[in-house]
């Protein structure tokens, strides 16, 4: 693909190259062109890509769309760099809402014991002090089917199934019938569990944890939650070591105090999630209208020659096509969405 970038780049600004061929009118066009069996195994060969023709203003127009795109675009990243903190400050709270709940009861005048656990420290007097894996029942995905073999669009007959991103797939047959908790043993998210309900199956690189009726299933997905549950090992592909965080001890009240704590949460995190979705929501109508912006600049819907002419050069400044997505800020996003779909 690099040959054929050369043989273009002549007639083109490679910037303005870069934002055209970047829009979803030319996505879409790629996929058209491709030849294969499957979306997955979708190939486009060069002599097809060539033959896809180019939208080419003048040169000097080029230029001027690229400025322009360019310092909207810088101005575009810095505005949701901040509101990413503002989610990512906002989720930091109510994870602290969470953790003093779950790991000191509602009760400030309560009498605590020492839990043995180093990072905890002390547990309500009356809490029961176990290894986790005398309440949640553990299932390995072994033999589970691989994400790309499963539907990614719900098809009659077909049940929810979890991959270790969430909800995000469907599958043939249930395997599981209930509440329960998966978590997501392998990749980026590890350590993460999600809820799931009625008739459920997994993909590969998760776990099922089953809650048993004597222990509210809603409270044990909270605690398995905090940043620092389970153990983890793994550099380039983490991977949760789930034996070992289950043999540990872990300090629980009984299920009508875990029901209780459920419902502070619920009621104090409302607020917080109204707020959080409300900026998740200008940060994508922010994203959508820059993707829209291009694909009018760059097709010359949208005239921009007068206002690019006035612009300076952007120098040292951070469009939004570059802007880093830092996992802290990024998932602080993701994560209020994938709790309320997997619940």
């Amino acid at each position: 693909m690099a040959s054929i970038a050369r043989r273009v780049t002549d007639r083109f600004e490679p910037k303005f190259l870069d934002y055209l061929l970047r829009t979803e009118a030319y996505r879409a066009e790629y996929v058209r062109s491709s030849r294969g069996i499957t979306t997955s195994r979708l190939r486009l060969y060069p002599p097809d890509f060539l033959n896809i023709p180019f939208v080419q203003p003048p040169l000097g127009e080029q230029r001027l769309i690229v400025r322009f795109l360019d310092w909207h675009g810088a101005r575009t990243a810095r505005l949701i760099r901040a509101k990413k903190k503002l989610v990512a400050l906002l989720n930091e709270q109510k994870q602290a809402i969470v953790h003093r709940a779950v790991t000191r009861g509602l009760d400030p005048k309560v009498k605590l014991k020492p839990s043995g656990i180093p990072w905890l420290g002390d547990v309500p007097e009356g809490w029961a002090i176990l290894p986790s894996q005398r309440v949640l029942k553990s299932r390995s995905a072994g033999g589970a089917p691989i994400k790309n073999t499963a539907s990614l669009v719900e098809l009659p007959g077909f049940v929810p199934a979890f991959s270790a991103s969430g909800q995000d797939i469907w599958l043939s047959e249930a395997k599981f019938f209930g509440p329960g908790l998966v978590l997501s043993a392998v990749g980026a998210r590890c350590g993460k569990t999600f809820k799931a309900d009625g008739r459920w199956a997994v993909a590969a690189n998760t776990h099922v944890l089953l809650v048993p009726e004597s222990h509210s299933r809603d409270y044990w997905w909270y605690v398995t939650n905090l940043g620092d549950w389970w153990d983890r090992a793994g550099a380039a592909q983490p991977f949760v070591q789930v034996s070992k965080t289950l043999s540990k001890p872990w300090g629980f009240p009984k299920l009508e105090e875990q029901q209780a704590i459920v419902s502070f949460i619920e009621v104090a995190s409302r607020e917080l999630n109204a707020i959080i979705d409300m900026v998740s929501r200008e940060i994508a109508l922010l994203q959508e209208f820059r993707t829209r912006l291009i694909a009018d600049a760059v097709t010359a819907i949208r005239r921009v020659r007068a206002l690019a002419a006035s612009l300076p050069e952007i120098a040292g400044e951070e469009p939004i096509d570059e802007l880093p997505n830092g996992e802290d800020l990024d998932e602080a996003i993701g994560d209020t969405g994938n709790e309320e779909a997997a619940a």
